[in-house]
């Protein structure tokens, strides 16, 4: 809840410049600057109310919606004349709606103006928030400016496909310990998982604690490390429902604040052989398509061995249904924080035991190890099967979570107006409520590793999914309608 005191305050710094400010944009964009360096979209307040999204706080974000072409826009704040003790800090939060693609943030001072020429010492670079619901923070140190008035310039460098958003930018005293920043976990199996984060202070040492879902701090399970920005945590128990909590330590008794992400302790691998591959909905475009899976519990096969790979280990398999064009792009990409740099992927027409080989791709490129092919020619309505390997060459390192999507763009359907169709909660707890202009038709709920978990025929404008029997953790919910099909991706709490 935004709280009135620090409305109060923001509205106080234009008049004496020094006070400590929070800008949630609730308000509007009043002070700040927005430079416009690419195409006609650019930072924009939104209202998330009508999106199903949500802000980091309040209902309202700054947005930069890259969905059509790349964009590199500023954002420059009021006039900040900087306090020691007072405000010689500021943090921001920061979301990237994507899986796949890369929204970088440049942090940058200016002591002269607000032209992007004045804009010439970077406090911090390259800030990537990963990709998906949650927002990430930020901070930057501005002691280095006490006595000066500056303005600070969020320097957003966007590529298609994705839609950053800005919230709740804070000017306050600065912190004698700042908390770990981009907590994610990721290479989930039955009984570990594998913790990271970007950065934790000078020195990245930081302490841990989890235990059941809403346990109270002090009674878990603590760990204590120094210098590293990776934690596999295992000796978990399958199914589990876990919270994860990290603080930077800074020594002498000096903690920072806490934060927290939730853990669902997957079962393991189930699609190891052919015979129990993952349906995939073949999507419009890498991002719409994207499925994360992993290779962690798999084994080697031993049969229908690519043949474009060197020593090829641990394959999982997955399936899709060949659209009208008789076309299809798979391609992996990498999973924020996974090990999984490396994958073979190939394509085979048949049934499981009777499988040929139709396409087979190790390296997208000289410069990147992950996998894209092509595959043109096939029936329509036919089903294919896809399978994943490692790149054996470097050993089992190379096993951990990708990303997976197989698409088509011929399948874009120009009259399919998405805004017709609204939905909310986002995140849910038990019932999501969908609205469309036309029928929808049908309803199908993926999880992370592209299982279908959830499937409701309906055949009216309105529909309401019960969510409650889901695991927490994020979902594909793709909708069909009468004017075509969208993917929205949900989180489950």
């Amino acid at each position: 809840m935004k709280k009135n005191t620090l409305a109060l305050l923001f509205l106080l710094l234009s008049f004496v410049g020094k006070a400590q400010f929070n800008q949630d944009f609730e308000a509007g964009l009043s002070g700040w600057i927005n430079i416009n360096q690419g195409s006609s979209n650019t930072w924009t307040l939104l209202d998330l109310n009508a999106t199903g999204f949500l802000a980091n706080s309040g209902t309202h974000v700054v947005t930069l919606d890259a969905s059509v072409s790349a964009e590199s826009d500023y954002l420059v704040s009021p006039a900040i004349t900087v306090t020691a003790g007072v405000n010689d800090y500021l943090y921001f939060y920061a979301r990237n709606r994507s899986l796949a693609a890369a929204a970088n943030i440049d942090v940058l001072v200016s002591t002269t103006g607000t032209a992007v020429a004045d804009f010439t010492v970077t406090l911090e670079g390259e800030v990537n928030p990963p990709g998906g619901l949650t927002f990430f923070r930020y901070g930057v140190d501005l002691s280095a400016y006490v006595g000066q008035t500056i303005h600070v310039a969020l320097h957003a460098t966007a590529a298609a496909s994705v839609t950053v958003d800005i919230d709740d930018i804070v000017s306050t005293v600065l912190p004698e310990c700042e908390p770990p920043s981009g907590f994610v976990a990721t290479d989930i199996t039955g009984n570990a998982a594998l913790l990271s984060w970007l950065t934790a202070g000078i020195s990245n040492n930081v302490q841990i604690e989890y235990g059941p879902s809403g346990f109270a701090l002090g009674t878990g399970t603590v760990v204590n490390l120094t210098n590293t920005l990776l934690y596999n945590l295992t000796g978990l128990t399958a199914n589990a429902d876990l919270d994860v909590y990290i603080r930077t330590d800074c020594g002498d008794g000096n903690f920072s604040d806490w934060v927290q992400i939730d853990l669902n302790v997957a079962a393991g691998t189930t699609n190891d052989a052919c015979s129990g591959a993952l349906a995939l909905e073949v999507g419009v475009d890498f991002n719409s398509g994207a499925i994360l899976s992993t290779s962690i519990g798999a084994t080697t096969s031993g049969t229908n061995t690519p043949t474009c790979g060197t020593n090829v280990s641990n394959d999982v398999w997955f399936t899709a249904v060949v659209p009208t064009n008789g076309s299809l792009t798979i391609q992996t990409g990498l999973a924020l924080g996974s090990l999984n740099l490396d994958t073979v992927v190939a394509v085979y027409t048949g049934t499981c035991g009777n499988l040929t080989q139709v396409a087979c791709n190790d390296n997208a490129s000289l410069l990147n190890l992950f996998s894209s092919v092509n595959v043109n020619g096939l029936t329509p309505g036919q089903t294919v099967y896809i399978s994943v390997s490692q790149n054996g060459l470097l050993g089992n390192i190379l096993n951990g979570a990708f990303l997976l999507s197989v698409f088509n763009t011929s399948l874009v359907n120009p009259e399919f107006n998405s805004n017709s169709l609204t939905y909310y909660p986002n995140p849910v707890t038990s019932i999501l409520n969908l609205r469309n202009d036309s029928t929808i038709k049908s309803v199908k709920i993926y999880n992370e590793l592209g299982q279908t978990v959830m499937v409701s025929n309906n055949e009216s404008p309105t529909s309401e999914i019960n969510m409650s029997p889901l695991s927490r953790g994020l979902y594909f919910v793709d909708v069909t309608t009468d004017e075509g099909s969208r993917r929205l991706k949900i989180m489950k709490q």
